[in-house]
């Protein structure tokens, strides 16, 4: 379970450990995860600080208007084809038709 906890609550549990308490001590102190523990004191010997890293993120491949774009004009594309149109992957085709909230046909039935 993703849990965020505050500055002041990363704070405490850190003035806690350097009290002489093992991270084991904290755990059952104040309820924190072991692992937010240990990577919380991580952070603090690596960066000096208890902040919560910024993500860099890249520009999206696929870009919301001009998917939309591309299935008004090819209506039975594949998440393949659109992936391929985009230099992505399929999985990435249908996270992006997803939050667009476009639904495709699964494929062309035989008949």
């Amino acid at each position: 379970m993703d849990m965020a906890y505050s500055l002041d609550a990363r704070k405490i549990a850190m003035n806690y450990l350097a009290n002489g308490h093992t991270i084991a001590e904290a755990h059952r102190e104040l309820g924190i995860g072991m692992t937010a523990l240990k990577n919380w004191r991580k952070s603090l010997r690596e960066n000096g600080t208890l902040e919560k890293a910024t993500l860099e993120r890249s520009a999206r491949k696929f870009r919301d208007d001009e998917v939309r774009q591309f299935i008004k004009k090819n209506p039975f594309a594949t998440l393949q084809q659109i992936a391929d149109q985009f230099g992505g992957t399929a999985t990435g085709a249908f996270h992006a038709l997803k939050r667009l909230k476009i639904t495709l046909k699964k494929g062309l039935q035989a008949t």
